[in-house]
Parts: structure tokens; sequence; C-alpha cells
């Protein structure tokens, strides 16, 4: 069922003038609805869906995930006064006999007996108009959750603002303990628009391309079903938004978005393509999908040129991905290091390329013997161990400030560049290395041409990889990669033996005449893969 929303709140009885009329906003599906033919930035502003056009006058604003409506909520934080202002709106709409708010108040409250007030006024300097609209009390609010607070419009205001205003704007007075907060506003319900599209999901299907389950490194396929309840045709954007069960910090996520047009009671059925990597721009954050059980915790309702909702209550929420040979690696680098061996490509097909060229395996016809055989993998490294590896890059990776310490330097990096909750390592007790914490990444590789040579970090789940200044060739540094990767996945140096890709690759005669990449047997009989 489509999430629906407070039209003009109307206020009688001994409340009078100015009442407030308080609704979780989580359970309000009985309030009616407010659509909206808004410009698509006066919906976003009003909706509190971008930062911009809002200041402060003390404080920070930014937006959260944490929202009544919507993909976002303003968040206001480090300000016991401050005075939010929206910049001027160009709208024809007519204002509401009642303004309404949703105001989150915070559970961090240091004055018990006091919680604040919120006041609201509206500005159009074209009609005439500065017009406070009261004030409410937060003080009695239950912490923790949304509450819609209504301000009753003066019928003078609403006579100037019959037909909108080319420069309409609000201010939000908060006026609240120091020490309290973040408050967090939504859902500034303003004005009266004709009827739109009522798009309701009543089903979605989650599976692979062909249809079955999918698993870990396949994209998915999810197929919506969609009624148009009103009695308006209109297009509409639906954004699937995911939970999984099994990774800390994903919640919510944007599955990518597909556009319908529905007719007047119209049902229709509309498939969008998704993953296996997602990256949330209004989070900030990118994400994996690996093995285990999701959740598609509601869909974002988008109507062109209206405010967004979430409908949450459809059947086929839940699916679950499998597992498979896929390794999905979170690569962060340096375009220097690309620039410093005349690399072209993407960062991401010189993995590709790294780990998937011919590569050989060679077994000893006896213990340190250098006469054996030897047996060609034509897909390299992920041929031989079986795996399948997936590279999501991300450039920018700075400058290590320090001398050392190139894997916690990385890591840290990781942490920004993912949106992750804290640096990145792993945690070795655990069984499988695929920490909850890395939003269903599996290993941490940096590309940077500060490191001679490269390093791994097992205990981080960490491999760097770098260049060595005497030696820039693509076969030098592709093989430093692979080096590193095989010490993650449990390969020590293979020294006396030399040679080889765990030591020495470089001497091998067949990697200076046929460019292949030799592997020892020793070093795959320790190797093995260590998340799934």
């Amino acid at each position: 069922m489509r999430y629906l929303y407070a039209a003009a709140a109307v206020c009688v009885g001994v409340l009078g003038p100015g009442c407030v009329v308080e609704e979780d906003a989580a359970t309000c599906e009985e309030c009616g609805e407010a659509d909206s033919a808004l410009s698509a930035g006066a919906a976003a502003a009003l909706g509190f869906e971008t930062l911009s056009g809002w200041t402060a006058s003390a404080g920070s604003l930014s937006l959260s995930a944490t929202r009544s409506e919507g993909s976002s909520a303003l968040s206001v934080a480090n300000a016991a006064f401050t005075v939010i202002q929206s910049a001027p709106l160009s709208i024809t709409e007519p204002i509401k006999s009642a303004v309404s708010l949703d105001v989150r108040v915070p559970a961090q409250q240091p004055n018990p007996w006091w919680a604040g007030e919120v006041t609201l006024a509206v500005q159009a300097p074209s009609k005439n108009v500065w017009q406070s609209l009261g004030t409410r009390p937060l003080t009695g609010l239950a912490q923790g959750t949304f509450h819609r607070l209504a301000f009753d419009v003066p019928p003078a205001v609403q006579q100037a603002l019959s037909s909108g205003a080319s420069d309409l704007s609000f201010s939000i007075s908060l006026n609240v303990p120091s020490g309290s907060g973040p408050h967090l506003l939504d859902r500034l319900d303003a004005v009266n628009v004709a009827p739109q599209i009522q798009a309701d999901v009543t089903a979605a299907v989650v599976t692979n391309a062909s249809g079955a389950a999918p698993v870990k490194g396949e994209p998915l396929k999810i197929t919506l079903t969609v009624t148009n309840t009103g009695a308006t045709s209109g297009t509409v954007e639906l954004r699937p938004l995911l939970t999984s069960a099994r990774f800390n910090d994903f919640t919510g996520v944007s599955a990518g978005t597909v556009s319908v047009t529905l007719a007047a009671g119209a049902t229709q059925q509309v498939t969008l393509t998704s993953g296996p990597i997602l990256v949330d721009a209004a989070q900030a954050k990118r994400f994996a999908l690996g093995r285990g059980d999701y959740t598609l915790a509601g869909v974002s309702v988008e109507p062109a040129g209206g405010p967004a909702s979430v409908d949450n209550t459809f059947t086929g929420k839940n699916f679950s991905i499998g597992a498979s040979d896929v390794i999905f690696n979170a690569v962060v680098y340096d375009q220097a290091y690309l620039n410093a061996i005349g690399y072209t490509g993407t960062a991401e097909a010189y993995l590709v390329e790294a780990f998937t060229r011919p590569s050989e395996l060679f077994t000893p016809s006896s213990p340190g013997s250098s006469s054996g055989t030897y047996a060609l993998h034509q897909g390299g490294f992920d041929q031989m161990m079986g795996v399948r590896q997936v590279f999501h890059t991300i450039g920018g990776l700075p400058s290590n400030p320090s001398s050392g310490g190139f894997c916690e330097h990385v890591g840290a990096y990781a942490r920004t560049a993912l949106g992750l909750t804290r640096d990145w390592d792993i945690d070795e007790a655990g069984g499988n290395y695929t920490d909850p914490d890395h939003h269903g990444f599996d290993i941490l590789v940096g590309l940077t041409p500060e490191l001679g040579g490269g390093g791994a970090c097992g205990w981080l789940g960490v491999q760097v990889s770098g260049l060595f200044g005497f030696d820039l060739s693509l076969n030098r540094s592709q093989v430093i990669a692979v080096h590193e990767t095989g010490h993650l996945f449990g390969a020590p140096h293979c020294d006396p033996l030399q040679g080889y890709v765990m030591c020495g690759a470089e001497l091998h005669e067949h990697y200076i005449e046929d460019d292949l990449f030799v592997w020892h047997v020793d070093s795959l009989d320790v190797m093995q893969n260590l998340w799934e």
C-alpha cells in the first residue's frame, strides 16, 4: 500500500487556533493524502530531499536517512537556537489552511523538564507576506519518533497566497536545550495541489536474469507490480530499498530506479536490474550483494514533480542470495599508479587482466627439483583457484602521510570511500574473513606508486600493490598485484625456490619469453578461499 500523509490539518474544539496535531509518521496511513504537482526542485526542498536552498543561522545541516517520508530528512545539530531558512520558491499552488511539519525529538535530552519549541513562519515579499504561523512545544512529545505539528494559516495570508507566489519561503526557528539533538525535520506540507497519480506497489519478485534464485555476483532482476489507484494518469519512479540481514549498516539501500507511466486504474509489472554492486548516493555508501538473506524494506514511490513516499506493504519482500565462487574486491587507487606504468584503461580492467591472464602451475618431479610438469591455466589465477573476482574501483587514494602503514592508510581511506562505520579490518576468529562490517565486500586492495613493491596485511584483509621504479612494465606491476593477493589466500614466500609468483616471478624463463605467470604447486597447496 502506498504510504499516505496528511492533507491540511483541521483543528477544532478546545484546542482552538494553532493546535498541535501529533502523529507518528511511521503509522500515519489514516491521515489522508497530500499529492503534489510541484516542480521537482520545490518538492525536494519542502520534502527535505536536498540540502540545496536551506541555510541555518547557527549549527550544522545535513541529510539523514532516518525520515518520515521520501529518502531523507533534514538533520539540525550543534545549535541551541537557530533559524533554518529556505530559499525563495516559485509556486503557483495556494497555501493550505494549515501547514504541517514533521519533527523528530531526539533521545539525547539534557533537560528532562524542557525539550524546546519550534516556530514556523512564511514569507512572500511580492505578496506583502511576512507572517509567523505560531510556536509549538516539543516538551512532552515521545522521543525517537516523528510528530506532525500543524500551524494554522491566517485567512488574510491564505487570500494573499491563493495563487501561490514567485518568492515563497519558510523559516523554521528551533529553540532547544544546549547539548540536545540532532533534531530531524521532514515533510513540510504547505500547499494545495491538484490530484496526481497514486502508485500502489502490491507485489515484488527478486530473481537472477533467468528467473532462478540469485547467487553471489549475479545482478538482481527485481519485478514490481504497481497499480495506479488514483483518478489521474501519470509517471512515477520506483526505487526499491534493500536491507541485509547478514551485513551491518546495510539498511534501506537504493537498488536503482525504474520509471512507469500508468493510466488511472491501470496495473503493470515493471522490471529493473540491480547490482551486484550498489552505490547509494543519498547515503554516500557503497555495497556488494554478498551471500545471505535480504528484505525489500520498501519501495520509494517518486511521482514526477511530486514528493516521494515509501510503500512498505506488499508481497514478496524477502529473498536470499546464495553462495558462489565470486569474491568481491573493494579497490582504492591513486591514478598516478596507472599513469606511471602507462596503462590507459580503467583500474577495474587492469585488475581483471592481471588475475585472468594465462598462467602456469609447476609441479616438480620430486621435492625441490627444478624439473617437472607445467599445467596451463588459460584463465590465470582465478581459474587456478576456482574463483571469480569482481573489482569495484574507487579513485582518489591520497598520498600516504607517513613512511609506513600503507595497509592502515588504505583501510582508513576505504572507510570514507565505502561509507563504512570503521576502518577496514577483519575478525580472524570469525571463521570467515568476509567481515559483516564491510558492506558485503570481501577483500580490500590498494594501488599506489608510493610503495616500492607491495605488502599484504592478512590481519586486516588488505593488500597494497606498489611499483618498482626500475621496472614499470605491465608484467611486473601485475605480478606484484597477483603476488600480494596470493598472500591473502595464505601463500607465504616460497624461498629458497626462485622464479615463481611467490618468489621472484620475473626470473622464470616462461615469464621472460612468454609473459606467463608461473606458480609453484607448493603455493597452491596452502592457498584457500577464506571468504565464502
